[in-house]
C-alpha cells in the first residue's frame, strides 16, 4: 500500500501547495489514513471479489481494499463523498481540494464493491492525439487521477515504435527505413492502426527512446498501484521493403497507405509476432493482456466492410454457422501470442464489427470468436450504450465471448458530452 500512501501525498501536496495556499505544506497521508490489502473475510465466492471498505480506526480513516487500486479507489471514494473534493485532468480543470481542519470520520463501516471485476479505461487514439506530448510529471498527474477513480484494467501504447524498429531490425528493415515509414508523432495512431503510414515523418530515434523510456516508468507505476496494462502487439502491418525482401509470403500492398500486409496465415507473420513479443515482454514485462485487432487479410478485414441496414434472418446464436476461414485465421493468430505467453489475453476492439449485420458477417464473426480459446478473447465494446450502434445487439451477445461495456463520451479529448441518457438510465 505505500503506492497509495504515496499517490495521497502526491495528490494533496499538488493541490495544496500552490501559491495562495502554500501555508500547508507538504501532505502526509499516514497521519490520516490506515491502508491496508486484504481479502474480504465472507464466504468463498466473495473472496476474489473487487471491494474496498472505509471505516473509522482510532481516529484516522481506515481504507481497506482487495488490491492496491481498490484501495485507492476506497480513498478517492472517502474524499469525494466525505470532503467534498473533486478530482478531474489537470487540462479539464483540474482538482478542487479543500483539506479540512477536522477530517470527517466513518463511524458505521461502509463496504463497496465492485460489480463486475474489470474497471477499463481509454481510447487507443489518445496515445497519439494528446499522450505523445506527456512527460513524466503529467502521466503521474494521469495515473493518480485513474488510481482514485478505481480504473483497474488501462492500456499501456506508449513506446511502442521502439519495439517495432528493434523487432524489424531483426528482418532486414534499417532505422532509417523504419523512421521513414512510420508516422510523424502527431500521426502514431493511423499507423499503429495501419490506415496510413509514412505522414509527417521521419519519426525521430530520439522520440522512440524517449518514449520507451517514460513507457518503462508507467508500467512501474501502474502495477505498484495494482493496474493491469493492456500492451500493443504485431497485427500485420509492414514497410513494403518487406516484400522484395520475403517474396514468397503472403502479403499484399498497398501503395497508396505505404503499407504492405502479412496473411495471418503465412508464417512470416508468426516469425514477426514471436520476435516482437520477446521484445515486447523483455523490455516491458507483462500483465498477460494484449490488444491487436485482427486486420491481417486485406480482402476481408472487419474494418473495410460498409455498414449493413437490413436485419439477418437469423434468430438465435446457435442458428449461425461458424465461419471455418474466420476461425482458422483468429486461432492461428492467437496461437502466435500464446507461443510467447500461454496466459495471454487477447482484448479486441468492438467497433470493429459496427454494422456487421449481414447473415455472412455474423457468420465470419461466430468463426472469429470460436478460434480462440473461452475466456481468452475479450471484447472492448467502445461505444455501445446507444441502440443504434449497438454491436451486442446485433452480434448475439459477441456469439459468447466476455466483453467490456463501455461508453465513449466524446472524441478528440473535446469536451462535449455525448451517449444516450435514457438507455444509461434503464
Amino acid at each position: 500500500v505505500q503506492a497509495v500512501y504515496d499517490l495521497i501525498d502526491r495528490v494533496l501536496t499538488r493541490s495544496i501547495s500552490r501559491p495562495s495556499s502554500n501555508k500547508y505544506g507538504n501532505f502526509n497521508s499516514r497521519q490520516v489514513f490506515k491502508l491496508h490489502i486484504r481479502t474480504l473475510q465472507t464466504d468463498r465466492k466473495e473472496q476474489s471479489s473487487s471491494y474496498f471498505i472505509v471505516h473509522n480506526d482510532g481516529g484516522k480513516v481506515a481504507v481497506n481494499g482487495s488490491s492496491a487500486v481498490e484501495v485507492a479507489y476506497g480513498v478517492g471514494w472517502y474524499l469525494r463523498k466525505f470532503c467534498n473534493m473533486s478530482f478531474s485532468w489537470e487540462r479539464t480543470g483540474g482538482n478542487l481540494v479543500y483539506i479540512p481542519v477536522v477530517w470527517p470520520q466513518v463511524m458505521k463501516p461502509i463496504l463497496v464493491k465492485r460489480g463486475f471485476p474489470i474497471s477499463y479505461f481509454n481510447n487507443v487514439c489518445t496515445f497519439s492525439y494528446s499522450f505523445w506530448t506527456y512527460n513524466w510529471n503529467d502521466w503521474q498527474i494521469w495515473l493518480d487521477w485513474a488510481g482514485l477513480m478505481g480504473y483497474n484494467v488501462i492500456p499501456a501504447y506508449t513506446g511502442q515504435e521502439e519495439v517495432y524498429r528493434k523487432t524489424f531490425n531483426t528482418f532486414g528493415i534499417s532505422d532509417d527505413q523504419f523512421s521513414l515509414w512510420s508516422n510523424g508523432v502527431a500521426f502514431l495512431t493511423w499507423s499503429r492502426g495501419q490506415s496510413m503510414h509514412g505522414i509527417g515523418f521521419p519519426l525521430p530515434k530520439t522520440f522512440m527512446n524517449e518514449q520507451w523510456n517514460l513507457q518503462k516508468k508507467i508500467l512501474k507505476r501502474m502495477r505498484e498501484l495494482g493496474m493491469v496494462p493492456v500492451l500493443p502487439t504485431f497485427q500485420g502491418n509492414v514497410p513494403p521493403e518487406f516484400i522484395n525482401l520475403f517474396p514468397h509470403a503472403n502479403m499484399s500492398l498497398s501503395k497508396e497507405k505505404n503499407v504492405a500486409w502479412i496473411d495471418g496465415l503465412d508464417p512470416l507473420f508468426k516469425s514477426i509476432q514471436t520476435r516482437y513479443m520477446q521484445v515486447l515482454i523483455n523490455d516491458f514485462g507483462t500483465d498477460h493482456w494484449y490488444e491487436t485487432d485482427g486486420y491481417f487479410d486485406q480482402a476481408t478485414p472487419p474494418w473495410l466492410m460498409t455498414r449493413t441496414q437490413g436485419n439477418t434472418s437469423y434468430k438465435t446464436a446457435t442458428e449461425v454457422p461458424a465461419n471455418p476461414a474466420a476461425k482458422l485465421r483468429s486461432s492461428t493468430v492467437y496461437s502466435t501470442m500464446s507461443g510467447i505467453d500461454p496466459e495471454a489475453i487477447w482484448l479486441y476492439q468492438g467497433w470493429i464489427w459496427r454494422g456487421w449485420r449481414s447473415s455472412a458477417r455474423l457468420s465470419y464473426m461466430k468463426g472469429w470468436v470460436e478460434g480462440v480459446p473461452k475466456g481468452k478473447f475479450v471484447v472492448l465494446d467502445m461505444v455501445d450504450e446507444s441502440p443504434a450502434d449497438s454491436v451486442w445487439r446485433d452480434t448475439f451477445g459477441f456469439f459468447g465471448a466476455p466483453y467490456i461495456w463501455s461508453v465513449l463520451h466524446n472524441f478528440g479529448g473535446n469536451l462535449g458530452m455525448w451517449g444516450s441518457l435514457e438507455d444509461l438510465n434503464t
